[in-house]
């Protein structure tokens, strides 16, 4: 049991560092050029998706 749960929290370390590496380029363009207020609420609630990890909350 205790495995289980060390593994599942790896793992999940693991895609919490994928989406961070997927929506900083993102971020950084969209900070990078003039956007629309519908471009940047559409991607700003995609990243309230991941709100629960702290360099996520840094890109919001």
């Amino acid at each position: 049991m205790g495995n289980d749960i060390f593994s599942a929290v790896i793992e999940l370390n693991k895609i919490r560092q994928q989406e961070y590496e997927i929506y900083l380029p993102i971020v950084e363009e969209l900070c990078n050029r003039e956007v629309s207020e519908e471009e940047l609420s559409h991607c700003l609630d995609y990243l309230l998706d991941f709100a629960d990890d702290a360099s996520m909350l840094e890109l919001y």
